[in-house]
Parts: structure tokens; C-alpha cells; sequence
């Protein structure tokens, strides 16, 4: 047995085969050999630190970036990705 949340899903394998993803939050019986993973489906978000640049007149400036992302395809975001997260 397993249950998903609201902003969650899972990703289920069976012997090393993939075989769907439940994203619909509830409980839910599963066959006790296959694996389940888990997957954040919340909207990410990361800040770089501060970087010094200079442009073509010679004027220093500081730029910095902020980056916002949210997984739409579970099993491209875990077979294709290194760290989905």
C-alpha cells in the first residue's frame, strides 16, 4: 500500500521495467516486487550568487540569476536527468 499527496507522484518499476506514474492523490495497493519512487511535483526554484561582468566600455556590473522550474514529465525528469530534485 502507498499513497500519494497533493503535490507529489510516483514513478512505478517493475523488474526494471517502467510501467506508469500515478500523479492522482490517494491511496493505492501496488504488487509488493515492484518499486516505487518518489517524485516533487512543486514548483523549484534555485538563486546563483552575484557575478562580476564587465562590458564593452569597460563598465563593471553585477548580474545574478534566479531560476524557476517545475517537473512535467516524471519518468523523462528521472530516466533522462541526473538529480531530477
Amino acid at each position: 500500500y502507498f499513497t500519494v499527496s497533493a503535490s507529489a507522484s510516483k514513478i512505478i518499476i517493475i523488474g526494471g521495467t517502467y510501467k506508469g506514474t500515478v500523479r492522482q492523490p490517494g491511496f493505492y495497493w501496488l504488487h509488493p516486487f515492484a518499486q516505487r519512487i518518489h517524485i516533487s511535483l512543486k514548483t523549484q526554484h534555485t538563486k546563483t550568487s552575484t557575478v562580476r561582468i564587465n562590458d564593452r566600455a569597460g563598465h563593471t556590473l553585477q548580474a545574478q540569476m534566479g531560476l524557476r522550474w517545475r517537473i512535467a514529465d516524471t519518468a523523462k525528469a528521472y530516466f533522462e536527468t541526473e538529480k531530477p530534485e
